[in-house]
């Protein structure tokens, strides 16, 4: 279970709120970039393989190291850092990355008294079939449709004789 809040640096990360705030400016993760930064914090100073994230984050599923690529990429866009002259995350060529930001667990939230706590907050019922993130589950998105739709036209095509052609 994630931490409440953990000061990264100069941001303040909420993950169960998928937010990242710094000097009044709040930026919304997607809940993956949340769960990757909130795993390397937790193994702050650790070199943290793409692998172990996968297997981690996505247990169960093969995703390969692209959406990994991905989120560490749009986190360094949103922290303000450089994958040159790392500032908070750096990476270990041919190993992975490792946060490098001083980290502080369980931070207080700007935003705690305003929000609701978890236990008192009401429950908001999910649609059937999806599932939280972290959990195993049907989660198909982007990845599952661009594999789909030319699978269903190259059939499409085949079935109406572009593939039965006579020699």
């Amino acid at each position: 279970m994630p931490q409440e809040s953990l000061q990264i640096g100069d941001w303040l990360l909420e993950p169960r709120l998928n937010r990242l705030s710094r000097d009044g400016r709040v930026e919304t993760l997607e809940p993956l970039a949340a769960e990757v930064l909130a795993y390397l914090a937790e193994h702050a100073g650790e070199v943290v393989s793409a692998d172990r994230l996968t297997d981690t984050l996505w247990p169960r599923r093969f995703v390969g190291d692209s959406p990994v690529y991905r989120i560490i990429a749009d986190l360094r866009r949103i922290l303000g850092d450089d994958a040159r002259a790392p500032a908070y995350i750096e990476t270990i060529r041919k190993r992975g990355y490792r946060l490098i930001a001083s980290v502080e667990h369980d931070a207080v939230s700007s935003s705690a008294a305003a929000e609701p706590s978890a236990s008192t907050a009401p429950a908001v019922p999910q649609a059937p079939g999806r599932s939280r993130p972290g959990t195993s589950g049907p989660r198909f998105g982007l990845l599952g449709l661009a594999l789909a739709v030319p699978l269903i036209a190259a059939l499409a095509w085949y079935a109406v004789g572009g593939g039965l052609r006579p020699d």
